[in-house]
């Protein structure tokens, strides 16, 4: 009998931003059809991502934008360790090709407020750009994303003596993106949004979401990316299937929330995530020698190898 207290501990690696991952059978239970993720569920993916891409993407947690909104410029510095203001390698200045971080809206909201909904800030650093992502039709959170987004470039700006030209040649925009249809998917919009962004993806749609949650759950179990196959382009690189054995133990993580009534036989093997779930291989971080060169590793994905 498993407690939905119980403490899942993930196989993705400490980053120099973010912690390792682990969190109560109840929280992960989020990732069920029609739940709200909060912070915890949230921060995990940000987590598993920060460990799965390049250095020069970089992610921060959903606490990065209530911080700079109650604090300023000065009580978010701490977010980006790792990132100098010494020439060509600052957050500006080369360093970082994006920076990505989900936001909890409100950004007023207090500690022990799970929020109403969730968006995307991303900055494009290289060009330039700040944009916001927003899965609902109707929202007004555009304007204080481009306040606070500004006010945390200015303040970049000046830890790293950009000049001010360059500073002004900023924009700050709405990006398309796909639409929810209800009121409890943003969150899952938001996850999605991050893995499209961060890896170049086509858009999906609310219909993908019920298998984007599942490959949520199966990504943060194994520590690994896993791309959707209704996302993957043509022509594909060599994939490799899930396993079984996989695909049940993250099915299993799920079936540990709020009991449900037991399905017939022939159903109870049912639930399944996309067949033939597609693996691609990604550069992985090189842990050994405590550095983050996605260059020089690469794992399969499907044979299970930890760094």
């Amino acid at each position: 009998m498993h407690s939905q207290s119980e403490t899942i501990c993930f196989k993705i690696p400490k980053t120099l931003r973010l912690a390792a991952v682990q969190m109560p059978q109840h929280d992960f239970c989020r990732l069920r059809p029609s739940q709200w993720l909060n912070d915890e569920v949230v921060n995990a993916y940000v987590a598993l991502l920060d460990a799965n891409t390049p250095d020069n993407i970089l992610f921060v947690s959903s606490f990065f934008m209530s911080q700079l909104h109650s604090g300023g410029y000065r009580k978010v510095t701490r977010f980006l360790k790792g990132v100098s203001g010494q020439p060509q390698q600052g957050l500006l200045t080369g360093k970082a090709s994006m920076v990505i971080f989900p936001i909890s809206e409100p950004v007023d909201r207090r500690a022990d407020d799970p929020g109403l909904h969730w968006t995307l800030g991303v900055l494009h650093c290289w060009q330039r750009e700040a944009v916001y992502y927003d899965s609902f039709p109707v929202s007004s959170g555009f304007d204080i994303f481009r306040k606070h987004a500004r006010e945390y470039i200015m303040g970049r700006g000046g830890t790293e003596n950009v000049r001010q030209e360059e500073l002004d040649a900023w924009t700050y925009h709405h990006a398309p993106t796909p639409l929810q249809n209800n009121g409890c998917d943003c969150g899952a919009f938001l996850c999605a949004n991050m893995l499209s962004v961060s890896f170049g993806l086509p858009h999906f749609a609310q219909k993908d979401i019920p298998n984007i949650r599942k490959h949520i759950a199966l990504q943060l179990h194994r520590g690994a990316i896993y791309i959707p196959e209704y996302n993957i382009p043509k022509p594909l690189p060599v994939p490799v299937s899930a396993t079984q054995e996989d695909i049940n133990a993250a099915q299993v993580l799920l079936s540990l929330g709020t009991p449900t009534p037991e399905p017939p036989e022939r159903e109870r093997h049912a639930v399944r995530f996309d067949h033939e779930v597609q693996v691609q291989v990604f550069r992985r971080t090189v842990r050994a020698s405590g550095t983050r060169d996605g260059d020089s590793y690469i794992e399969n994905l499907g044979g299970g190898s930890d760094v």
